[in-house]
């Protein structure tokens, strides 16, 4: 048996195992970048939901500017997206009121929600001027006092 020792086709060996190398990773490259097309997407929807809920929030403030008692639901539609408003006002024997507003928004599959709880006192102005505001968002932190 005859040994070669010759280098010939040594270099033919190092671009085969080369673009071997290369055509793995130009396959695994759109993959790569698809899923981070849907994760950006997926973050612009959330903050788009959470936003929409924001919105709501500011909403149900103002119906209840205007009347202090008010309860209810409703869908509010928005371009391609929706806010549903869930308002619950409860009288306490000591006149003052317990109101809590629960916002949703949605934008295709994402949803984000904020539940704020208003309690007024008695003595202080009509309306929700003289409130104590507690808040949080489901999917963050516990906020105190509106900050």
């Amino acid at each position: 048996m005859k040994i070669l020792l010759s280098k010939k086709g040594s270099v033919l060996v190092f671009i085969v195992f080369f673009v071997a190398v290369l055509l793995v990773f130009a396959l695994f490259l759109p993959d790569i970048n698809s899923t981070d097309v849907r994760i950006a997407a997926n973050q612009r929807g959330s903050t788009e939901a959470h936003y929409l809920a924001v919105a709501g929030v500011e909403a149900a403030i103002k119906l209840l500017a205007e009347d202090p008692f008010y309860s209810g639901n409703g869908v509010i539609p928005f371009a391609e997206a929706e806010i549903t408003l869930k308002i619950d006002t409860f009288k306490n024997p000591d006149l003052s009121l317990n109101i809590t507003i629960t916002s949703t928004g949605e934008v295709g599959f994402m949803r984000e929600t904020i539940i704020m709880e208003i309690q007024t006192y008695p003595g202080l102005v009509e309306g929700i001027d003289g409130t104590a505001l507690d808040w949080y968002d489901p999917a963050k932190v516990i906020r105190k006092r509106g900050n």
